[in-house]
C-alpha cells in the first residue's frame, strides 16, 4: 500500500518533460537539464540566448530567452480541473489539447488568459516608452482576456491580438508582426532543432512599435 500511494503521488504531480533546451536554465534555482521532468510547482527560469520547451499530455509551453513560468498546481472546482501557469516575465508559446473537464489559464501581472483548445503567444511586463505592456495573440482557437479589476472579458480568435496595458480592457487588433512568429513547438519531432523551433520577433525593437497598426 504504502508503494502504491508514491506511486500515485508521483503521477498526479507530474507536469511535464523537457524535450529541448537550448543554451542555459534554471529548474527551481538549479541548471535544467533536458529530459528532466517537471513537477507542479516549479518555476523554470531561461537564461539570454537560450530557449527551453516542455510537453505533457495537455500542452506545449516553448520558453523564449529571458523567461520565467511557475507551473502552478491544478486546482479542482465544480468538477473541473484547472491548470494554470505564471508567467512572471519573458515571452512565451502555449499550446493546449483541452479535454472535457479541463480549463488552461496563462496568467500574468497585467492579465487572465482563459485557454480554449488553441496556440497563443503572450508576454509579461515589457517596459516601452517608460509604461509597463503586455502582449498576447492567437495562431489557432480561441482566448478569453481577462483584466483583474476590470469588468468582461474580451475575445482573441485566431490571426488577432491585443496590447495589454493601463488595466483596462484591450482593443482587438490584427497586427501585422504577429505573422512573423514562429509557431513550431517541435513537439512533432523527436529529433528537434534549434533553427526549426527559434522564433527571432523582437518586440523590444522599435520595428515592432505597432500598438497603434492594424491590418487587414
Amino acid at each position: 500500500m504504502k508503494y502504491l500511494f508514491i506511486l500515485l503521488f508521483s503521477l498526479s504531480s507530474f507536469a511535464g518533460e523537457v524535450i529541448f533546451i537550448k543554451g542555459s536554465a534554471l529548474h527551481n534555482k538549479i541548471p535544467l537539464l533536458k529530459k528532466a521532468e517537471i513537477t507542479y510547482g516549479d518555476i523554470i527560469s531561461v537564461g539570454e540566448n537560450s530557449m527551453v520547451i516542455i510537453k505533457s499530455d495537455q500542452v506545449v509551453l516553448k520558453l523564449k530567452e529571458n523567461t520565467e513560468v511557475k507551473i502552478m498546481k491544478p486546482v479542482n472546482e465544480n468538477g473541473q480541473t484547472k491548470f494554470e501557469y505564471y508567467l512572471e516575465r519573458g515571452e512565451l508559446f502555449f499550446k493546449g489539447h483541452r479535454q472535457k473537464n479541463q480549463k488552461y489559464f496563462v496568467k500574468t501581472k497585467d492579465a487572465i488568459m482563459g485557454v480554449r483548445g488553441t496556440e497563443f503567444f503572450a508576454t509579461a511586463s515589457e517596459e516601452k516608452n517608460k509604461k509597463i505592456v503586455s502582449w498576447m495573440c492567437v495562431n489557432s482557437g480561441l482566448v478569453a482576456v481577462i483584466i483583474p479589476g476590470t469588468k468582461g472579458e474580451v475575445l482573441v480568435n485566431a490571426g488577432e491580438g491585443v496590447l495589454i496595458e493601463n488595466k483596462k480592457l484591450p482593443d482587438v487588433k490584427k497586427y501585422k508582426w504577429t505573422k512573423d512568429l514562429n509557431w513550431n513547438m517541435g513537439d512533432k519531432t523527436k529529433d528537434i532543432k534549434f533553427k526549426d523551433v527559434e522564433d527571432t520577433v523582437d518586440l523590444k525593437s522599435a520595428a515592432y512599435d505597432l500598438e497603434d497598426f492594424n491590418y487587414e
